[in-house]
């Protein structure tokens, strides 16, 4: 019975990592290319919004604000 309950909860924490995976942007965990900055700087700079540079560029609003940060466009 144990066992049983163990493998359970081996698959449901399965399941759960393979939802997560699946709701993230396209690009989420990959590097950053030097082009792929140039672009999120123009971008950010003509106007573009956290939003629209989330979708873009398939990364987390997280991510795109740390980038940005790092860069050291946005503070």
């Amino acid at each position: 019975m144990r066992a049983l309950s163990l493998a359970l909860d081996a698959l449901k924490l399965k399941e759960n990592k393979r939802k997560r995976a699946n709701s993230q942007p396209g690009n989420s965990g990959q590097p950053w290319s030097k082009e792929e900055d140039r672009e999120l700087v123009k971008a950010f700079k003509c106007g573009q919004s956290i939003s629209e540079l989330t979708k873009r560029h398939q990364r987390t609003s997280g991510a795109i604000a740390s980038r940005l940060t790092r860069l050291g466009v946005m503070k």
